[in-house]
């Protein structure tokens, strides 16, 4: 395995730091709040709903076979809601529609007072030609919502 040197000296490495400055500073302005997008709001409420309801499910099967009705209860007072959501989008890709991560934060909360957040990174189809369309593709990694330069 072969090893490489770089040596910035002078001019050279100015440019190199104001190359790196401007690459990290297009990726900082490219995160944006999506809180009040109305149709990504009801997009996320569906597919946490569909990720969340089926476990409850099975956990109020199994209250109700043990007759504990403080879990039942628990289970049917739960409550999903959306703490933040932020969008992260490629700086350099200019198509449509535009591929963008969403952080979404959200909690459970139950009438036993149990609040548990959670974070989840879903890549999106984000479209603006026909109006503001998003279309679910896959749940993805923090990794890919920090480093999603193309």
């Amino acid at each position: 395995m072969g090893e490489y040197n770089f040596e910035f000296s002078g001019w050279r490495a100015i440019a190199a730091l104001l190359a790196v400055t401007a690459i990290f500073g297009a990726r900082l302005l490219s995160f944006s709040d999506k809180i009040d997008d109305q149709v990504l709001m009801k997009n996320l409420e569906m597919q946490l709903m569909s990720e969340y309801y089926p476990t409850e499910v099975e956990r109020m099967k199994e209250a109700v076979k043990a007759g504990d009705n403080e879990a039942v209860q628990s289970v049917l007072d739960a409550k999903l809601s959306i703490d933040s959501v932020e969008a992260s989008s490629a700086p350099l890709n200019f198509s449509t529609p535009k591929k963008v991560v969403v952080k979404v934060v959200y909690s459970l909360d139950d009438s036993v007072g149990t609040v548990k957040q959670e974070t989840v990174y879903y890549l999106y189809n984000h479209g603006l030609l026909l109006g503001n369309t998003w279309s679910y593709q896959y749940k993805t990694s923090k990794m890919h919502y920090y480093m999603n330069f193309l």
